[in-house]
């Protein structure tokens, strides 16, 4: 049997990868990277998204570990060289990756938003992931019209994906989220279902 999130590679050899490098940042972030290149890849390929590796954020002295961003590129209508294009950036997908003993989830998220506040306009929204070793968290991140950083943690029944936030969902007063365990083939395939949702 095949991984869900690496079709080609067989079950135990990807499970085998991820086991042999939990306790390193770059490695783990090297497989992480593989994954949201294989999944994006037609995007990627025809300059639609780019996955950008330690992107500074902003004017601060930040760095995500990953962003997947969307290409947005107007043509002035006046002159159509491809040259005179214009791109504008929509961040998608922020990643942070810890080693087994890097960093817990809730300092992680804390960064993640960090980000997003950074990057994001208002009204506009992106997805989070977080990764600690073999473990995996991921919530949905919008902009109110106050500039107000709004993140839904989320949640899996049945392959169904869902996001909650509120009082009762929240630790360290932000909302949890479900950890999966990428080495799990039922965990994996709710990960596939949350890639598919960004595109």
């Amino acid at each position: 049997m095949n991984h869900p999130l690496q079709p080609r590679t067989p079950l135990n050899r990807f499970v085998a990868l991820v086991e042999a490098n939990k306790k390193s940042e770059g490695r783990i972030n090297g497989v992480w990277e593989s994954i949201l290149n294989r999944h994006f890849s037609t995007a990627i390929n025809s300059a639609r998204m780019t996955l950008s590796p330690e992107l500074r954020v902003g004017k601060s002295h930040m760095f995500a570990d990953l962003i997947l961003e969307q290409n947005l590129f107007t043509v002035d209508p006046h002159n159509i060289n491809e040259r005179k294009m214009t791109r504008s950036i929509i961040p998608v997908l922020i990643y942070e990756g810890k080693s087994e003993k890097g960093q817990g989830v809730v300092a992680t998220l804390e960064q993640l938003i960090d980000y997003a506040d950074e990057l994001l306009k208002k009204r506009t929204e992106t997805y989070l992931i977080a990764v600690k070793g073999v473990k995996c968290w991921f919530w949905k991140c919008k902009k109110d019209d106050g500039n107000v950083i709004r993140v839904m943690g989320m949640q899996s029944i049945n392959g169904q994906l869902s996001y909650k936030s509120g009082a009762n969902q929240s630790v360290g007063n932000r909302p949890i989220a479900k950890a999966l365990d990428i080495r799990e083939y039922n965990d994996a395939l709710v990960i596939k279902a949350f890639l598919k949702q960004i595109g």
